[in-house]
């Protein structure tokens, strides 16, 4: 079995330790990646921040929906010369979605939109029609796997291609890659309950 090989398998999406698939269920895909810029000035100095964000897409369940509103990183695949790496982002919103939802505002006459949301209210998690969008920033981290399995975060500046595979980091990878054995503690992290 060559190294690549041997490196992927060990970082994997099928390798709960790395990945929360939230009992199979998490199921997400980067839609887009959207740039977004805000100005802000004072006195006669004006400053602009330009940042990304990614739009990603997992198909709609109430266990997904109930673990996603806590704070969460995910890794979105990326292709790169020795098999693939993980960019990681910080979900920043959740928004569940239904297909009906798109269509809908308020110029419509009131009957329509009251079917319109009695079908939405009944379908969620039973339709097709459903999903939930995540938007996630940048950390500016990738994850590999070292020669042990172990995951591995370095700094870089690649951006996901639209279509990539996106996993949720499970408390493990996140714990490995934010806290440290000789760190003084300054509280709990939210949603994971790590110092």
């Amino acid at each position: 079995m060559s190294e690549r090989t041997t490196e992927d398998q060990r970082c994997s999406p099928s390798s709960d330790d790395v990945f929360d698939r939230i009992n199979g269920e998490f199921e997400a895909r980067l839609r887009r990646i959207a740039t977004t810029s805000w100005t802000a000035r004072s006195g006669d100095r004006e400053i602009t921040v330009t940042n990304a964000v990614a739009i990603v897409e997992t198909r709609f369940s109430y266990a997904c929906l109930d673990r996603l509103y806590y704070p969460n990183f995910v890794a979105i695949e990326q292709k790169v010369g020795q098999g693939t790496a993980y960019l990681i982002f910080e979900v920043v919103s959740v928004n569940p979605m239904h297909f009906q939802m798109l269509g809908m505002d308020v110029s419509m006459p009131t009957v329509l939109r009251k079917e319109y949301l009695d079908t939405m209210n009944q379908s969620w998690g039973k339709s097709q029609e459903t999903w939930i969008d995540l938007c996630a920033v940048p950390t500016w981290y990738v994850m590999s796997a070292d020669g042990n399995g172990v995951p591995r975060f370095k700094r870089s500046r690649f951006m996901p291609l639209s279509g990539s595979r996106v996993h949720l980091l499970s408390k493990k990878t996140v714990e490995k890659s934010l806290c440290f054995d000789r760190g003084e503690t300054v509280g709990s992290m939210v949603g994971f309950g790590l110092p």
